[in-house]
């Protein structure tokens, strides 16, 4: 549900700037919080596990993402420093229970390894954001948002070592869409209200 707060957090930036400006800046942010919800979502598919430190490691991302939901509003200006870190918090838990996943699952190794890589060196990028103000930050943003994506895409052949289970990712999207529509219906009724 933190995933669908961002979410309508960055619904209302839009609506508060129906622009092409506006528009670019939604879509810029969408990606982050997107992937941050793929992260959790493609791990606890592939590895999910039942034991204390994982749920606690998930609750610190439920905080990390209700911290970053609420800087959504500010997120290309006054408030991206705050986004930034609470960004690298959701991205570095989730390196951390990939980080766990190598050490447990071997068989997964070679596709952990690619990911941690990956998703570290884009880590990397949005911390080094955090030393730099205006566009320098968010073309950081983008370059580490970019490598994160990236990084399962060019590592196709070693993520076949831990396949996801090919009928849970459709129905986790569409009840991940279902309840953004929902809020999003919610938020027009209070509006005309």
């Amino acid at each position: 549900m933190v995933f669908v707060v961002a979410v309508a957090q960055l619904a209302g930036t839009l609506s508060a700037d129906p622009t092409l400006g506006g528009f670019l800046e939604f879509a810029g942010l969408f990606a982050p919080i997107w992937w941050a919800w793929v992260g959790f979502t493609f791990y606890a598919d592939r590895f999910d596990t039942d034991d204390v430190v994982h749920r606690l490691l998930v609750l610190a991302g439920m905080f990390g993402m209700a911290t970053l939901a609420v800087q959504v509003p500010g997120a290309a200006g006054e408030t991206a420093r705050a986004f930034t870190v609470a960004y690298l918090v959701v991205r570095g838990l989730v390196i951390v229970l990939n980080a766990r996943a190598w050490r447990h699952v071997p068989p997964a190794r070679p596709m952990l390894t690619a990911f941690i890589s990956g998703f570290t060196l884009g880590w990397l990028l949005w911390a080094s954001s955090l030393l730099v103000g205006g566009p320098a930050r968010y073309w950081l943003w983008a370059a580490g948002t970019a490598i994160e994506i990236g990084t399962p895409l060019v590592s196709r052949r070693v993520i076949q070592a831990a396949p996801i289970h090919a009928s849970h990712i459709p129905e986790r999207m569409g009840l991940f869409i279902i309840i953004v529509l929902g809020e999003s219906v919610l938020a027009v009724v209070v509006g005309v209200s």
